[in-house]
Order: structure tokens, then C-alpha cells, then sequence
């Protein structure tokens, strides 16, 4: 993957088993919160509003969705159920994605956290 900060050079560089998945889910990400800017922090695609939001990710196995927030993940273990979840982070594949409800949920949280409420 790329050095750059543009995370469509990012995309571009990630295993086309995983591109359209990654691409779906910052889609779904930008319309929950259409006022995050992005970059690549640590690496990965990053989405900023009022401080980091979330991240996501491809490796060799699949792709992760980075919460920031191990507690966040802690409290949604009942939603999470087929996912390996470790952390703040989410792990899926391309025939398993993330339920968009799950995405706004943990957006919405983030969001909040970030508030400061």
C-alpha cells in the first residue's frame, strides 16, 4: 500500500478481493457523516470530525473496521455476533460486510465521544 495520504491511492494499492468492500463501507461512512474529512493516519484510511472518528483496513486475511473505541466494542459484543471483534477493531470480509445500521451506531457513537458527550 501506498505512502501517500490520499486514501484512494490507499484503495488503490489494497487486494481487489477487498477494494470494493473497503470503498462500500467509507461510502457508508462519508453519508452517516457527510461533514468527516479523511486521511491516512497510522497507516490506514482515516475519518476525522472533532478528532479521529474511525478507520478501516485491508490484510492479507480481510478487512477491519477501526472503532478507536474498545469500549464501544465491548458494549455492541451482541451485534457483533459472526465478527471477530479484539479492541477497537472489527474484522469482516467482502462476503460477510458490516450491517449499515451497525456502521451509523458506531459512527453516531464515535461522534458523540468526540463532542464530548
Amino acid at each position: 500500500m501506498s505512502g501517500s495520504d490520499d486514501v484512494d491511492d490507499y484503495l488503490a494499492g489494497v487486494p481487489a478481493e477487498f477494494r470494493g468492500a473497503l470503498q462500500g463501507l467509507r461510502e457508508t461512512i462519508q453519508r452517516f457523516d457527510p461533514e468527516a474529512t479523511e486521511r491516512i493516519s497510522y497507516r490506514v484510511p482515516t475519518f476525522f470530525d472533532h478528532g479521529m472518528l474511525v478507520g478501516f483496513g485491508a490484510q492479507s486475511s480481510g478487512c477491519s473496521f477501526y472503532t478507536l473505541s474498545p469500549g464501544l466494542v465491548a458494549s455492541l459484543r451482541d451485534d457483533l455476533t459472526g465478527f471477530e471483534a479484539s479492541g477497537g477493531t472489527i474484522r469482516f470480509t467482502p462476503a460477510h460486510p458490516l450491517p449499515e445500521s451497525l456502521v451509523r451506531t458506531i459512527v453516531a457513537n464515535r461522534l458523540a465521544d468526540n463532542l464530548g458527550g
